[in-house]
C-alpha cells in the first residue's frame, strides 16, 4: 500500500527530529553570557581572544548535549530498524542541530543578555535569549521537516535535512566570531 510506504519513509527522520526536540530544551549557551552577571568584566579582561571564550562556551554545550543525544538517536534508529544510510542521516541531523542550538544560544545571549539578576535561576529561566533559543530551535526543526515533507514529491530531501541546521550554525558562528567580540565589549 502506498500510504504504508510513504509513512515508513517519513518515519526514517523521526529519531533525529525527536532527539533534536529534546536537545532544544537544554540550551547551555543561551544563558552563558548572562550568567557572568556583574563579573562580566572578568571575561572582558581575560588575556585571550574573546573568540576562545566563545569556543569554550560552545564546547560545554557540545559536551553536555551531544553524547546523550547521539546515544538516544542511535537507540531510536535501532528500535525502528533503519538502514545504515538512515542512521547516518539521523546522527548527522542531531549533530548539526546541536551545533545550531549552540550557536543560536550564544548569538541570542550576546544580543539580549540579562545581566541584572539577583539569582542565577532568573538568568536561566526568565531570559529572552533562552526562550528565543528554545522556540527558535523548535521552529527550525518544524520548518525543515515541513520542507522535507512538501519537497518529497520532487526529490527525497530527507538525506539533506541536516544541511538546514548546519547552514544556520555556520551563519550564526560567522557572526559570533566576527562581530561578537565587539558586541560583548560594549555590553
Amino acid at each position: 500500500a502506498p500510504g504504508t510506504q510513504e509513512g515508513r519513509r517519513l518515519l526514517t527522520i523521526v529519531p533525529g527530529v525527536a532527539v533534536s526536540f529534546m536537545c532544544s530544551m537544554n540550551a547551555v549557551t543561551a544563558p552563558s553570557i548572562s550568567l557572568e552577571g556583574s563579573s562580566l568584566w572578568v571575561l572582558k579582561s581575560l588575556p585571550v581572544k574573546l573568540g576562545r571564550a566563545f569556543t569554550a562556551k560552545q564546547l560545554l554545550h557540545f559536551t553536555v548535549n551531544l553524547p546523550a543525544a547521539l546515544v538516544m538517536c542511535f537507540t531510536l534508529c535501532a528500535l525502528l530498524g533503519l538502514n545504515a544510510g538512515q542512521w547516518l542521516m539521523n546522527l548527522l541531523y542531531v549533530a548539526s542541530y546541536t551545533a545550531f542550538s549552540s550557536a543560536l544560544g550564544l548569538f541570542m545571549d550576546l544580543r539580549k543578555p540579562h545581566l541584572d539578576w539577583t539569582n542565577e535561576s532568573v538568568a536561566v529561566k526568565q531570559s529572552a535569549a533562552v526562550a528565543i533559543t528554545m522556540f527558535g530551535g523548535w521552529a527550525l526543526i518544524i520548518l525543515s521537516c515541513l520542507g522535507a515533507y512538501f519537497m518529497r514529491r520532487v526529490f527525497n530531501i530527507a538525506p539533506l535535512l541536516f544541511l538546514v541546521p548546519a547552514l544556520g550554525a555556520l551563519a550564526l558562528n560567522r557572526w559570533i566570531y566576527r562581530r561578537g567580540p565587539d558586541v560583548l565589549m560594549n555590553i
